[in-house]
């Protein structure tokens, strides 16, 4: 049992099924070491809709976008035990800012007791994951919630967020 509440009902699989947790991690693994795609997605400006308001964002723009959140929270000055990704999207950025940031990233809560963590999410649109991770303990009172992308209405709000964006962002980890 996480001792900080349970895994959201919608990400239980990710720890649930072994070949899912093994792809998860080895994709972290590889993203540790910088292997990166050889042929990733051209996710050109021309490739946005404006019709459905899309936008597209690079991976270079997600890169620059976590130093701007490495940037505002070194400068709070606060300290972090771990970085946790909140599964699927906050993962990504949570390796990056790792990395970055030089904190230790954990992808399984269930032995963190007493610690200050970084929660990290690429997007926080209604808040709704913010306020179900906050009842079920997943996020404490204690934690800071970094973001790459905030929407003007998100309630509430994440502790530090890099871009403010009303539009439907994908990113480039993504299906469209």
């Amino acid at each position: 049992m996480n001792s900080r509440g349970i895994i959201p009902d919608n990400e239980k699989w990710l720890y649930e099924n072994p070949d899912v947790k093994k792809a998860v991690l080895g994709g972290l693994e590889k993203a540790k070491r910088r292997e990166f795609s050889k042929n990733p997605p051209d996710l050109s400006s021309e490739e946005r809709s404006p019709s459905i308001s899309k936008y597209f964002m690079t991976n270079n723009e997600m890169v620059n976008l976590c130093h701007e959140l490495a940037r505002q929270i070194r400068a709070s000055k606060e300290q972090f035990d771990f970085i946790y990704g909140i599964p699927r999207g906050g993962l990504i950025p949570a390796v990056y800012l790792s990395h970055i940031l030089d904190i230790p990233l954990i992808v399984d809560m269930r032995d963190i007791i007493n610690e200050k963590l970084l929660i990290v999410e690429d997007v926080v649109d209604t808040g709704k994951t913010l306020i179900d991770c906050k009842k079920k303990e997943i996020i404490t009172k204690n934690d800071i919630v970094a973001s790459i992308v905030s929407k003007s209405w998100s309630n509430p709000k994440p502790d530090y967020y890099a871009k403010l964006d009303d539009r439907w962002i994908v990113f480039p980890w993504e299906k469209e």
